[in-house]
């Protein structure tokens, strides 16, 4: 059987298992509050487990390692900023949701401020539940073309992955609402977390054995097209040239089906053919074991490097970069000694200054703060110390583990795969690993994240939809006779089709989300801090905070407004170096900080009326 095949088998066999899961939980809905918030019966364990299953789906995964693969520790740095929210909101929000026994950030809003803000909020919520459910499904096929990209070009693979992805999100949760989602999440956390550990133990020792001190550089065990300095030059030496070591390799390449000449007859000097040519023909001989003889070598200069390969054992990883030197000291003109990582890499500002730096810290630790799938889960811990110890928990774990997991695997990937597209860095790891059963686990628990992350905001979109909309607004009640229950199961099978089908025809739905999310932290950060940390309550107040909300949604939507007119219609507004300035700002930053201004504008106001009017 086929390494290729036990994988797909693995994949498969997982994903059903976890659907399986997912539908059976179905036995224990009863209630509406079971379908909605698990029976606000859930321990800090899992609670912790579902939260971080739904963080380190694709985006904190395989969009992380592409990133750190890019800009090295600055990316470490920023992506923490994604964790930091949730150790301040599991201190210090969470809590008061799961004291006030809430479903939504709107009932928030409405149990601190009111009904206006909390109208406003619901406006908000209802106008991207949809599209943000709709963006994860598509996120799946996404995550599965990043994996498999022999996919990537295919728009019907593509589409049914969605379309069976997203099918089965919706089944398992209609069926068992958040209690199957958790459930399934416990899983999706536990694989991941033991297959992100195995990678790392397998690239560490490797990053260390490819460093060489005296040098300062890294020895890859695998050639790239970055390594190749005269592509033109080195294609003439391999087909014409009577040295002993070419002589042997273009017999080599004659005699295997795998490889051929006839592009290193083309030409193109330096075409991207040329050179991806010249890194399987180089790479085909790294492995074999007689590549390497006494005369075959003598007129080659041998390197020290080369020299202390030749004293030591060869085995598998160490016969590769023995051959690979090899070939470096036979072709120094034409090959590249070894691979020089960057400086900025390891720069804490990356070479992008620390401006960037600090706005794209705050870009993630802004730009999900509050969001409805994470708010649900806010609602659902047996009690407040087990909402706490879960939710800040994951946030503390994650922020002290996860970045430096994912740096190291991206660095492996550096040293060994330099020419990759980023997004490429995480699943070719998992390929080198050479373990169809963990690499199995690794694709299906990462494409059941995706799903998980799915299932949280179809999950939440359903309290919306339920609690704000049909309870609040049209007043609809619970009397205990399942009509609600059937009401959110209904809810949760017409959005999630809904979603599916916008997934399927709407390419840009990732846009469409973001632009939602640039929205949504404005209007959002400020008075669900405010509110969690100042418990006074007052007529002014509430005013302030109805105000700085629709300030801070206006502005940002003009904000942005005058971004695309410059850079989708080339109509600028401001000088170039405004642009420049503006385009290090991520809209939610400018929006959060356009609140802020705005609530302590009005409050220092309120504060000076009040006074004013004491004195008359």
């Amino acid at each position: 059987m086929s390494e290729r095949l036990i994988l797909w088998g693995i994949v498969i066999a997982y994903m059903i298992f976890i659907f399986t899961k997912g539908v059976l939980k179905v036995r224990k809905v009863g209630t509406s509050d079971d379908f909605l918030v698990a029976g606000r019966n859930v321990g800090w364990f899992m609670l912790f487990a579902t939260m971080g299953a739904t963080v380190i789906g694709g985006g904190y995964s395989i969009g992380n390692i592409g990133h750190t693969y890019e800009f090295g520790i600055l990316w470490l740095l920023v992506s923490t900023g994604g964790y930091f929210h949730f150790i301040f909101s599991g201190l210090v929000v969470a809590p008061q949701f799961r004291e006030a026994e809430l479903y939504t950030v709107a009932g928030y809003f409405g149990h601190r401020y009111g009904e206006r803000p909390r109208f406003l909020v619901l406006i908000l919520s209802l106008l991207f539940s949809v599209f943000i459910v709709a963006a994860q499904m598509a996120a799946f096929g996404t995550v599965l073309s990043a994996i498999l990209p022999e996919f990537a070009d295919s728009q019907n693979v593509l589409r049914w992955a969605i379309i069976i992805g997203g099918a089965m999100v919706v089944i398992y949760s209609t069926a068992g609402g958040l209690l199957a989602v958790i459930h399934t999440d416990l899983f999706q956390f536990m694989v991941l977390l033991g297959g992100f550990a195995i990678t790392l133990l397998f690239c560490i020792p490797s990053i260390s054995d490819s460093y060489n001190s005296e040098t300062g550089k890294f020895v890859p065990n695998r050639f790239g097209t970055a390594d190749f300095v005269d592509p033109a030059g080195l294609s003439e030496t391999i087909l014409n040239s009577p040295d002993s070591v070419s002589r042997y390799i273009r017999e080599g390449i004659n005699g295997t089906e795998k490889l051929s000449l006839d592009i290193l007859r083309e030409p193109e000097s330096d075409s991207s053919e040329l050179r991806k040519e010249l890194v399987d023909i180089f790479n085909y001989f790294l492995i074999e074991k007689e590549f390497y003889s006494k005369a075959r070598f003598a007129h080659v200069n041998l390197s020290p490097q080369t020299l202390e390969f030749m004293s030591a054992d060869l085995k598998d990883r160490e016969l590769r970069k023995f051959n690979l030197s090899l070939i470096q000291d036979a072709y120094p003109d034409e090959i590249t000694r070894n691979r020089q990582i960057s400086a900025n890499f390891f720069k804490i500002e990356g070479g992008m200054g620390w401006m960037f730096l600090i706005t794209t810290f705050l870009a993630f630790f802004l730009g999900e703060t509050f969001a409805p799938g994470y708010a649900t889960r806010y609602c659902i811990g047996k009690d407040i110390r087990n909402t706490r110890i879960g939710i800040a928990g994951v946030g503390f774990f994650l922020a002290i583990t996860f970045p430096v997991v994912l740096f190291f695997i991206a660095l492996y990937a550096r040293v060994h795969y330099p020419d990759i597209d980023p997004q490429q860095a995480l699943p070719m790891v998992v390929q080198t690993l050479n373990n169809p059963v963990i690499g199995g686990l690794m694709i299906g628990a990462l494409l059941m994240a995706v799903m998980s992350s799915a299932d949280s905001a179809l999950n939440s979109s359903t309290a919306i939809f339920v609690k704000d909309l049909f309870e609040h607004q049209l007043g609809w009640t619970d009397k205990g006779d399942g009509k609600i229950l059937r009401l959110a199961r209904i809810c949760t099978a017409l959005l999630g089709v809904t979603a599916i089908l916008i997934a399927v025809l709407w390419s840009d739905i990732i846009g469409l989300l973001l632009f939602t999310y640039h929205v949504w932290a404005p209007a959002i950060i400020l008075p669900v801090s405010v509110g969690a940390i100042y418990k006074k309550r007052s007529s002014t107040m509430t005013r302030n905070i109805f105000i700085t909300m629709l300030a801070a949604t206006v502005i940002t939507l003009l904000y942005r407004f005058m971004m695309v007119l410059d850079d989708k219609f080339d109509f600028a507004i401001f000088s170039e170096r405004t642009y420049e300035f503006m385009n290090q700002f991520d809209p939610a930053v400018f929006g959060v900080g356009v609140s802020i201004i705005s609530f302590t504008l009005l409050t220092a106001f309120s504060a000076l009326s009040k006074t004013r009017s004491k004195l008359q």
